[in-house]
């Protein structure tokens, strides 16, 4: 993949995109079983009709991202990208098998079409999830969230030749009383 895309947002917009085929491949599947039905092809209805049903019954799961989580494996930034070219791949691949069934005079593939409503299925549940591992990779390879490291001492801390490793607490303590002797501008106390 030669661009970078925000996990999240492509995760949702590809979820989006099959929503999208699968709806219109089910009214297509509709449409097929009407028309098998006219010709009195009772074999290739009854196939029609199991395809549209594991449409039907995958469509939920895809509109709900709720159900990510269930199937949900671990993987790195560029394993999401695969998946989700995979799982965008076998829809389209679906669909477009779907809207040539339309032209087929007769015998339409009811088998290879389950095949790849199948393979759909299968890329749905192995798309990996935008964890923090993925998110974190992400933001390294942008260079989103990437800051300067944090400076630990004052520059009048610095003048006294003093270094401290944690962060200092400019005030007080925990138990809010002060400790020691400010030190220090008016704009910024610094506690010794």
């Amino acid at each position: 993949m030669t661009a970078v895309e925000d996990p999240s947002e492509l995760r949702m917009r590809n979820r989006k995109i099959v929503q999208e085929q699968l709806e219109q491949a089910y009214n297509v599947v509709d449409g097929l079983i009407r028309k098998s039905y006219s010709r009195h092809d009772m074999e290739t209805t009854s196939l029609l009709r199991d395809l549209r049903t594991n449409i039907n019954n995958l469509l939920p799961e895809v509109r709900s991202s709720g159900l990510d989580t269930f199937h949900s494996r671990k993987g790195t930034l560029d394993a999401f990208y695969a998946a989700e070219d995979s799982f965008i791949a076998s829809s389209e691949s679906f669909y477009q098998a779907v809207t040539a069934s339309i032209e087929v005079e007769k015998d339409i593939d009811v088998f290879k079409l389950q095949q790849l409503l199948t393979a759909l299925q299968r890329n749905l549940r192995e798309r990996i999830p935008v964890s923090d591992d993925v998110a974190k990779e992400f933001n390294i390879r942008t260079g989103i969230g990437v800051s300067e490291p944090v400076k630990e001492t004052s520059p009048t801390i610095e003048a006294f030749g003093i270094r401290r490793k944690t962060a200092i607490n400019a005030g007080t303590s925990s138990s809010g009383q002060s400790m020691g002797m400010s030190v220090g501008s008016s704009s910024s106390n610094v506690i010794i």
